[in-house]
């Protein structure tokens, strides 16, 4: 099999909702069909990714912003998701060069919450 592209993988944070991480090599890319279906999850064994999109968000100056269809590839069985390393590279320079709130494609209502711990029993 040939290698298409490397990817990242994409791991929950605490503190970001979705931090890109180096991690072992997936031998796919997002829009290699072929190469995707022969790749295997490195977080379940699974056998088979298949292309799909991503969003991300991250806080900026106070303020939460997201970006929406990342191309990326998921795991059916567990959901875990992989990025080609350009595409985390593009993220990255995106972050890095701030955004122009005239490109915003939308605009989102977010609710927002208090932490309460949960009361002794």
């Amino acid at each position: 099999m040939q290698t298409a592209s490397s990817l990242r993988h994409v791991r929950r944070s605490e503190m970001d909702f979705v931090d890109i991480c180096i991690d072992a090599p997936v031998v796919a890319a997002p829009g290699d069909e072929v190469a995707a279906a022969a790749a295997t999850c490195s977080r379940c064994g699974h056998v088979g990714l298949t292309a799909s999109t991503m969003s991300t968000a991250f806080w900026r100056d106070g303020g939460l912003l997201v970006i929406e269809d990342i191309p990326s590839l998921t795991c059916p069985a567990c959901r875990e998701q992989y990025v080609a390393d350009e595409t985390a590279l593009a993220i990255d320079r995106m972050r890095g060069s701030g955004f122009d709130p005239a490109a915003a494609v939308g605009r989102l209502n977010v609710p927002v919450f208090r932490f309460a711990a949960m009361p002794s029993s």
